[in-house]
């Protein structure tokens, strides 16, 4: 079952008075920033990847990433995946393999009407699988694809719950922990299932069909939901949303996705838990729309120039939500010193600082020494933060 804590409302802009909090674990620190609740710090955590020490000198290279956290002081989050497995209904169903010494990997959607076919390339510098292949290129695709997640049955995968509550219970205070259930209808089409620019095109030219499919697939993430508001021991829901005005726009946000995410927000709301969208594009134009929807928080926040959206503007548009991010990739290629004059130009704007979570935004450019992030890191602990 989520971890429901205790959810407090920012919506008091009000200038906060002198607060004293006793020093918290950094799983205590995520949580009174998602809650919007006072912190005895800003917590930071630099999105560090795969990649990230096969760029470093030793002894950095060598450690895992939970070690190199603990060496920069970070306050950092651990993606469960999530305990669930499905079943197909007869004719349908899903195989995967792995070809080419490991660099190509191929999906089959298997379905009575005809088999449809993704595929991905390992790219060894960012240690991530980019698409090469879309499964949907045509109507047919789209009907195939619709009748595809229609026959899905999820179901709790007792032996990965088990893992799971496993590496809560090991990993005790030292992070938090979110339950990943990927991603909704809209964005999933345009990055993975059509490609930005057939994506389009099939919108414009099967409204209908397409919003048949993002139903079905609508419908199987909210059985997603249920069962892991029922079953899952995570701190919070995270949707890798990638959301940004740059694929998608306004009026596709506003009719085909927001709504969607709404009733994901208000099924975790019901049951007390958390429901964070990582949106690491430009949404600054989206703001009056999250605005009203009861999330939790919004990850990957980025600033201009790479984003369009400051700390300051998330503030001002949705007093009660968390920001998680606030910095920009090209930032932390710069010098320390340099990092922290500008986030103390940018958190000094702000009325407050509860509901704040500082991040790289995107993960962590590997140019950027662990030494720096650690003085940064050092910085952000003294920073005279007003809770």
């Amino acid at each position: 079952m989520i971890n429901t804590g205790t959810q407090q409302s920012t919506s008091d802009q009000s200038k906060p008075g002198p607060v004293t909090v006793n020093p918290l674990s950094p799983r205590q620190r995520w949580l009174a920033a998602l809650d919007c609740r006072p912190a005895d710090h800003i917590p930071f955590w630099p999105k560090l990847d795969a990649a990230y020490p096969l760029a470093q000198d030793e002894p950095f290279r060598s450690m895992a990433l939970p070690a190199l956290h603990d060496w920069i002081g970070s306050d950092r989050v651990q993606s469960l995946g999530n305990a669930l497995r499905v079943e197909f209904e007869t004719g349908f169903g899903r195989q995967q393999r792995v070809e080419d010494d490991a660099r190509r990997k191929i999906a089959v959607y298997q379905t009575p009407a005809g088999n449809l076919e993704s595929q991905w390339e390992w790219d060894g510098l960012s240690c991530s699988w980019h698409p090469m292949k879309f499964p949907v290129k045509n109507l047919d695709d789209i009907l195939r694809l619709r009748d595809w997640y229609a026959s899905q049955r999820w179901e709790i995968d007792q032996r990965a719950l088990t893992e799971i509550t496993n590496q809560i219970n090991q990993g005790g205070e030292a992070t938090a922990y979110a339950a990943n259930l990927e991603q909704s209808a809209l964005t999933y089409w345009v990055e993975w299932l059509a490609g930005i620019e057939n994506a389009q095109y099939l919108l414009a030219d099967y409204p209908q069909q397409v919003s048949e499919l993002f139903e079905a697939i609508h419908h199987q993430l909210k059985a997603r939901f249920r069962l892991t508001l029922d079953h899952q021991p995570a701190d919070f829901i995270w949707l890798t949303e990638d959301t940004s005005t740059t694929m998608i726009s306004v009026t596709q946000y506003q009719t085909l996705n927001a709504g969607h995410i709404d009733e994901y927000a208000r099924m975790c709301r019901n049951a007390g838990a958390r429901l964070v969208l990582h949106m690491c594009g430009k949404i600054k134009r989206l703001l009056p729309d999250l605005a009203k929807m009861p999330t939790r928080g919004f990850e990957a926040f980025t600033a201009p120039p790479l984003g369009d959206t400051t700390l300051l503007d998330g503030r001002l548009a949705c007093p009660d939500k968390c920001l998680i991010g606030g910095t920009h990739a090209m930032l932390w290629l710069e010098p320390a010193d340099a990092i922290i004059s500008q986030l103390r130009r940018w958190l000094d704007q702000l009325p407050h600082h509860r509901g704040i979570v500082l991040t790289s935004a995107g993960v962590m450019p590997p140019r950027c020494k662990p030494q720096t992030i650690r003085e940064v890191c050092e910085w952000l602990k003294t920073y005279p933060a007003r809770m």
